[in-house]
């Protein structure tokens, strides 16, 4: 127990994390979190795996204010589409969109 607490207030230092919540908070929404991302300042060194380009910033924001989490964006994408389920690229598109919304929700 006092391991945990030290380490959840170590790993709350960082700006690249979030602080989890305590047991028995209501989860924040996909939204909500992304409204609390800190966005990398111009002139950062986007090439670093860690930061990723502005346009992860972007597009995450961009579903953000439409409503919903990334899962409803594919599905909404694959209804607006018209791609078929049995397209690779249905597979990917879905894959990618859970990567994401597991970076985002979980691993803050």
């Amino acid at each position: 127990e006092k391991y945990s607490g030290a380490r959840s207030d170590m790993l709350n230092l960082d700006k690249r994390t979030m602080p989890l919540p305590f047991r028995g908070e209501v989860e924040p929404t996909f939204t909500q979190l992304v409204g609390q991302m800190e966005p990398y300042p111009l002139g950062v060194d986007y090439e670093n795996p860690l930061v990723g380009p502005p346009t992860v910033d972007w597009a995450l924001r961009a579903v953000g204010t439409q409503g919903g989490d990334l899962l409803s964006r594919h599905q909404r994408w694959r209804s607006e589409s018209g791609a078929k389920g049995s397209n690779p690229i249905v597979h990917e598109h879905h894959l990618l969109s859970m990567m994401l919304q597991y970076a985002v929700c979980y691993d803050r």
